[in-house]
């Protein structure tokens, strides 16, 4: 996943370009998006750690994303992307049906960013949260 900024200056727009295949081709074209404050300064961090890792300012296809433990700028693969978010979302203590959702959609859906969903989106979201709490309630072990 690659992110264009719109600008030279962090703006709130970007542009959100997913290879075919990323995350079982759930968005295969370009899509220009709203990000919520909090995004332009992870994104931010992302730039920094970046430069600390290789040295130098990522160029136009380097990924924001990239794969940490590798030598030259790779983006990470599908696989440690979710097992880095599941740790991370496990260390703050985001709730075992989040983490269930997360791993069903790709997403992390909050009060603060669900207006930027598209109803079918919610819905999956939503479905995902009701899978789990059948399952927890059924005695069904995730």
């Amino acid at each position: 996943m690659h992110f264009t900024q719109t600008s030279r200056f962090m703006s709130h727009w970007f542009t959100i370009v997913e290879p075919p295949g990323w995350r079982d081709a759930m968005v295969q074209q370009p899509r220009r998006i709203r990000l919520s404050p909090e995004v332009p300064q992870a994104i931010e961090r992302q730039l920094a750690a970046f430069r600390e890792k290789f040295g130098r300012d990522p160029n136009d296809d380097d990924p924001i994303l990239f794969d940490p433990d590798a030598d030259d700028p790779v983006p990470l693969s599908d696989e440690k992307y979710e097992r880095m978010m599941i740790e991370a979302m496990t260390d703050v203590g985001i709730s075992q049906a989040m983490i269930f959702a997360f791993r069903r959609t790709g997403r992390i859906v909050t009060e603060t960013n669900k207006h930027l969903l598209t109803a079918e989106e919610l819905r999956e979201w939503n479905d995902a949260v009701d899978e789990y709490r059948r399952r927890v309630e059924s005695g069904h072990v995730i």
